[in-house]
């Protein structure tokens, strides 16, 4: 609008620690949405942090619209305050970006536009100048956000808060790597997240796609001319048919073998949400493993994957989105790899000296390998019962708020939308 020839976007940070005011169901100025200012909402912010380095926005555990692997990489925090004092605060469940897909929907069925109608990115957030320094098994920390025991060496010492992860990249459908074209394929939401590797995703959704789509040669030619990419809206039903979808993804070649596709589809159904998680390729049950004293990782995986589905529950009448969510086989979480390289042995280990390491320091964060909060001490948290965490000894009620020490990595692509005919 300036004239001056400069084009503008922003990309919407992590939502998990913003209390659910991120989502508020009414502007700035405190007064409700109007289709003008969501119309403009979405030109200037067509897309969304799911992951980045402070956890996972996709959706929250425990909620009606979860699933079981919504407790990846989920921090037990409401906002960034309680982050940096690690004090346990639980998430607000608007905070969450499977949420808002639903709440925008019923947005959409009164303004006739979709305030949430975002695209998908990740990050790292990280504050040293080092955008792609994302794996797990080198992690060194992310500047802003390190701990007072960061100087020292596993298992005494981590090079950041447990809580936080090495972050992650966004990959964008662009024509060519300049900035024109990056720009568009952002604002047409060509985009997505992983949360680490550098796994390739396409996804396109259309009504009348061959079958065979997966053995052509030119599946995103075919793909763009009979539907849309991520991030697309579906054009209207042409016939009685369900849309189809064709999912292809293939493994970071210095990565882990793939384990599966899925789609995540969620609908209005009057004005109740719902929410459907559909493997489509791959196999949860491939029995890939990985040692958590050793990070060898074990077990059958694939390098591609690549499906056609269609849905077998679509009804025209109802607003809908589908989402691919690519993951990975069990890997060892950064936390695991920094213990096993320095062969951490819990046998004799001694909370009331790890606690007075980290009291030296002034530091409230983990003091050492055999701290329950990352999820390798089994002896101390086998019998632990965590209903009821205001009566448990400190050490036992960290327990209750570990992170996993072997993660699934995976990517998220940006939805692709249906709305019925109005």
């Amino acid at each position: 609008d300036a004239g001056n020839g400069c084009d503008v976007l922003t990309i919407a940070h992590n939502t998990n620690l913003s209390e659910g005011i991120y989502f508020e169901d009414k502007m700035a100025n405190g007064e409700p949405f109007t289709a003008e200012y969501v119309e403009a909402r979405n030109a200037m912010e067509p897309v969304i942090e799911i992951y980045q380095h402070k956890g996972d926005s996709e959706c929250l555990p425990g909620t009606a619209t979860a699933d079981e692997l919504c407790g990846f990489e989920a921090l037990p925090f409401s906002n960034l305050a309680t982050t940096n004092q690690e004090r346990i605060t639980p998430p607000d469940p608007k905070g969450f970006l499977r949420q808002a897909y639903g709440e925008g929907m019923k947005f959409e069925a009164s303004l006739g536009t979709n305030p949430f109608q975002y695209g998908i990115t990740a990050a790292t957030d990280s504050h040293i100048s080092a955008p792609g320094f994302v794996a797990e098994d080198d992690f060194k920390g992310h500047g802003g956000a390190g701990q007072p025991n960061r100087f020292l060496p596993p298992p005494q010492g981590f090079p950041d808060v447990e809580y936080l992860s090495p972050g992650g990249l966004t990959a964008v459908w662009a024509e060519e790597n300049a900035r024109e074209a990056i720009f568009s394929a952002i604002r047409r939401k060509e985009t997505f997240g992983t949360s680490g590797p550098r796994i390739v995703v396409r996804m396109f959704g259309g009504w009348e796609y061959a079958s065979d789509l997966c053995n052509a040669e030119d599946l995103a030619a075919q793909g763009d001319a009979g539907g849309v990419p991520m991030g697309g809206t579906l054009s209207q039903q042409p016939g009685s048919s369900a849309p189809m979808f064709v999912v292809s993804a293939k493994q970071d070649p210095m990565g882990a073998p793939l384990q599966r596709i899925q789609i995540v589809k969620g609908w209005l159904d009057g004005n109740d949400y719902e929410v459907e998680v559909y493997d489509i390729a791959g196999n949860p049950d491939n029995g890939a493993s990985v040692d958590l004293d050793t990070c060898e990782a074990e077990g059958d995986g694939a390098a591609d994957l690549c499906q056609m589905w269609q849905d077998p529950k679509f009804d025209p009448a109802q607003r809908a989105y589908y989402y691919a969510r690519v993951l990975e086989n069990p890997t060892c979480r950064w936390t695991t790899w920094q213990c096993s390289t320095a062969e951490y042995d819990c046998n004799d280990w001694d909370y009331d000296e790890c606690k007075a390491l980290n009291d030296d320091l002034k530091s409230n964060y983990t003091c050492d390998c055999c701290d329950p909060a990352v999820g390798l001490n089994e002896a101390v948290c086998a019998s632990v019962d965590c209903s009821d965490l205001g009566v448990l000894p400190e050490v036992e009620e960290r327990c209750c708020h570990q992170v996993e020490p072997s993660i699934q990595e995976r990517a998220w692509t940006s939805p692709i939308w249906y709305q019925p005919p109005s």
